[in-house]
């Protein structure tokens, strides 16, 4: 009998340490993490926005707008993901993969301009204009189609 309680007090002390290590850590992700693990799982896509010449017709160009669609909380607005990220310096992580994104889909159209949105303060930063240029490269697709 002695020999079995301490073997149910080694399980239930083993369980325990299972149970622990396997619990979700109840420590939220940063915005920062948040994107990665959104990028990885698909969870941030683009829609396309024709854009119209003065008399309404197309113009031959789309513009690219970001989609953070969250499996639990729907979908976040750029309103409100943009600064946060711009405030956790993460910006370039998605604009980068956005204007991957863009130009991967828009590989196949050569009717097409796509016009992609980056961060005032992206402009600002030195390499912004080398980061563009490396995209275009990886994606062989043509500067004068990107705005």
């Amino acid at each position: 009998p002695e020999a079995v309680e301490r073997l149910a007090v080694l399980l239930q002390t083993t369980l325990s340490a299972l149970n622990d290590d396997m619990a979700p850590s109840t420590e939220p992700l940063s915005i920062g993490q948040q994107l990665d693990l959104a990028i990885a799982k698909g969870d941030i896509r683009l829609a396309y926005q024709p854009l119209v010449d003065r008399r309404g017709g197309f113009a031959g160009k789309a513009e690219a707008l970001v989609r953070w669609i969250d499996p639990v909380d729907g979908m976040k607005t750029p309103d409100a993901f943009i600064p946060e990220l711009e405030k956790a310096g993460r910006i370039e992580a998605l604009t980068d993969h956005v204007l991957a994104t863009a130009l991967r889909d828009m590989h196949e159209r050569p009717d097409m301009v796509v016009s992609v949105n980056a961060s005032a303060q992206e402009f600002q930063q030195p390499g912004f204009a080398r980061r563009v240029k490396r995209a275009l490269d990886a994606a062989a697709f043509p500067a004068e189609r990107l705005e």
